[in-house]
């Protein structure tokens, strides 16, 4: 069969679907939890590859704040087992990835960004930033942080990034 066509019989659509299944009720594939449990609900256990989820609302809101949470709880292994096994790509141009790593040290240490960015730190405080960037640091996500074009990132997509990542249980955009 060739995948890479714009169509399937319904005879490969249901065999895909029972293999899929199966995978799921074995335990080798698992749904992605987002660590909000009617968030979990409303998508049916959580992520499955293939989906794609739209979080919208008006700006100002903290709709890239919820993404950037879902993002940290699907790679967390506490939340999901094999999220070893996930990788994430964060295409983030409203906010460049440096911002979105401040306003998270700004949530955890309740402290407001200006501070942090101008104001001395105490020892204490200078271990709590380091723990809590540690938290934030992984191989297993990647930014673009410069708008791209759509053949750009089509091109990074489809001949660096998803062939580089072949063997992973779930590859997240975002």
């Amino acid at each position: 069969m060739n995948d890479n066509r714009i169509w399937k019989t319904s005879k490969e659509i249901i065999m895909d679907a029972y293999e899929r299944i199966m995978k799921y009720q074995s335990g080798e594939l698992l749904p992605a939890r987002t660590g909000y449990p009617y968030l979990d609900k409303a998508l049916l256990g959580g992520f499955y590859p293939q989906h794609a989820i739209a979080i919208g609302a008006r700006p100002g809101v903290g709709k890239s704040y919820l993404a950037q949470k879902i993002m940290n709880n699907v790679m967390n292994v506490n939340i999901n087992p094999q999220a070893d096994d996930y990788v994430w790509l964060r295409c983030e141009f409203e906010m460049n990835p440096e911002d979105l790593v401040l306003r998270s040290l700004s949530k955890k240490m309740n402290k407001d960004i200006e501070d942090i960015l101008l104001r001395k730190m105490n020892e204490e405080e200078m271990l709590e930033m380091q723990k809590c960037l540690k938290q934030e640091n992984s191989n297993r996500i990647t930014y673009i942080p410069i708008p791209t074009t759509v053949d750009e990132l089509k091109d990074f997509l489809w001949n660096v990034y998803m062939p580089a990542n072949k063997d992973k249980k779930l590859v997240f955009v975002s």
